[in-house]
C-alpha cells in the first residue's frame, strides 16, 4: 500500500512558529518559576518582620533594664515602684509590639525579707508575632547597695 504524496499534509516549515503544545509548556515553566520567586519573597518578608520584632524587643528590654538599674535597690523594692516582683511593668506594656509585656523578678529576694547586698533582677519580655505565636527572651541585671 503506497501513500499518494498529494494526500499527505505539506511538511511543517520552521517559519510557522510555535504550536499550542509548545506554548502550554512554556507557560507552565513560567508559572512554576514565578511561583518559586513569589514564595521566596514571602519567606523574606516573614524573616524580615521577625528580625525587626526581635530588634524592637531587644531595645525595649534594654530600655526597661536601664530604667531599673538607674534606681537604687531601695527604690526598686519600695511600695509604689514600677518594678513589682512577677508583675508586668506598666510603662512597657503594649508599647511597641503587639502583646508586649516585660515581667521583672528578683530571684534572690523575697519580700519582706532582708535586702541582699547585690540584688539580681531578671527581666523577661514577651510579645506576639503577626501569626499570634508568643515570642520571649530574658536578660538579667544586678544592683549593688
Amino acid at each position: 500500500m503506497t501513500t499518494d504524496p498529494a494526500a499527505l499534509p505539506p511538511p511543517r516549515s520552521r517559519e510557522q512558529g510555535f504550536g499550542l503544545v509548545d506554548s502550554m509548556v512554556a507557560a507552565s515553566i513560567l508559572v512554576i518559576a514565578l511561583t518559586a520567586i513569589l514564595q521566596s519573597q514571602i519567606s523574606n518578608v516573614k524573616v524580615s518582620t521577625a528580625s525587626r520584632a526581635r530588634a524592637i524587643a531587644t531595645s525595649e528590654l534594654r530600655s526597661c533594664m536601664e530604667t531599673a538599674l538607674a534606681m537604687t535597690i531601695e527604690g526598686i523594692l519600695a511600695t509604689g515602684s514600677p518594678f513589682v516582683h512577677d508583675q508586668p511593668v506598666a510603662a512597657f506594656t503594649d508599647r511597641a509590639l503587639p502583646g508586649e509585656k516585660i515581667v521583672v523578678k528578683f530571684p534572690n529576694y523575697t519580700a519582706p525579707g532582708p535586702v541582699p547586698a547585690v540584688l539580681l533582677i531578671h527581666f523577661e519580655i514577651e510579645w506576639r508575632d503577626p501569626s499570634g505565636m508568643v515570642n520571649a527572651f530574658t536578660a538579667t541585671g544586678a544592683l549593688r547597695k
